[in-house]
């Protein structure tokens, strides 16, 4: 119901809001010849590339840029929160924008 919903939507837009020399051009387009693809056990090679892709992405984020952000604020919140030293001075890098605590005695 919901996708009858959407495409009916969108006809009803299409009509109303398209104006007629767009909706001529339209409908003298010719289809565009899309090449086979290999096909990985019936799915595309595509998808999964860039599924792999994205997670590797994520997994490298993770690693390289939020596992020592997090660490660094740990640290910070230890030194603030729990007696530790409160001799240090907190800034954001110009060049990684990321927060650098450095101790000042």
């Amino acid at each position: 119901a919901a996708l009858v919903f959407v495409l009916e939507l969108d006809e009803l837009l299409y009509k109303s809001l398209v104006p007629g020399l767009v909706k001529g051009i339209v409908s003298r387009l010719q289809p565009v010849p899309l090449k086979r693809e290999r096909m990985l056990r019936g799915l595309s090679w595509r998808p999964l590339l860039v599924l792999l892709a994205c997670v590797s992405y994520v997994a490298w984020m993770t690693t390289q840029q939020v596992q020592p952000m997090h660490h660094r604020m740990v640290e910070v919140q230890k030194a603030m929160c729990h007696g530790g030293t409160i001799d240090f001075v907190v800034d954001v890098s110009p060049y990684r924008g990321g927060a650098m605590v450095v101790q000042t005695i």
